[in-house]
């Protein structure tokens, strides 16, 4: 395949997957995956990301060659169900951002485990069946860096690292995402 249709398939890859992280929506088209992957089980929640959507819906599939072929110039009708409200009501307010990452390194994966936490120092690359959305190197310094104490916390004892959020205070890992990035956009 092209460098092109490599760039289109991760650029589908990464809109149905990021647009679940933040949006709390169920992805149709493209199909997003909501952590699932080629079985006919669910992955475990948050193998690649927090979809804060208690891991229902999604298309299972970890196979590259599954995603969609598009062609420069081609039109992308995308849809999607929010779990939350959002539309024509004075009394909502809601926004839908898309966000979407290109590169080769990118993959679904087809492991059911979350990637590996190796604790090295980057650059480390996790096993090529389990899945990649953010590169290690962004949860390796996440994991290191003090939290924003800048950022609204309610009353909750979040601790001193960005990896731990109101929304994720004991600072467990989804996959390579960062919680602070994540619970805070835009960050």
């Amino acid at each position: 395949t092209s460098k092109i249709d490599k760039m289109m398939k991760v650029l589908l890859l990464s809109l149905a997957m990021v647009a679940l992280v933040a949006a709390d929506c169920y992805m149709h088209n493209p199909p997003g995956s909501n952590n699932h992957v080629d079985d006919n089980q669910n992955a475990p929640a948050n193998r690649l990301f927090n979809s804060q959507n208690n891991n229902n819906a999604g298309y299972n599939s970890g196979r590259v060659e599954a995603a969609y072929k598009l062609y420069e110039g081609s039109i992308l009708n995308m849809q999607w169900t929010s779990q939350h409200g959002c539309g024509n009501n004075p009394r909502l307010n809601c926004e839908t951002i898309i966000q979407y990452r290109c590169d080769d390194e990118m993959r679904g994966g087809t492991s059911r485990n979350r990637p590996t936490d190796s604790g090295e120092e980057p650059p480390f690359t996790p096993p090529a069946d389990e899945g990649l959305h953010e590169p290690y190197d962004n949860w390796y310094a996440c994991d290191r860096r003090e939290r924003n104490k800048g950022l609204f916390i309610a009353d909750q004892n979040v601790g001193n690292e960005a990896s731990s959020t109101r929304q994720n205070g004991g600072g467990g890992r989804s996959g390579y995402e960062c919680a602070e990035e994540r619970d805070y956009y835009p960050y």
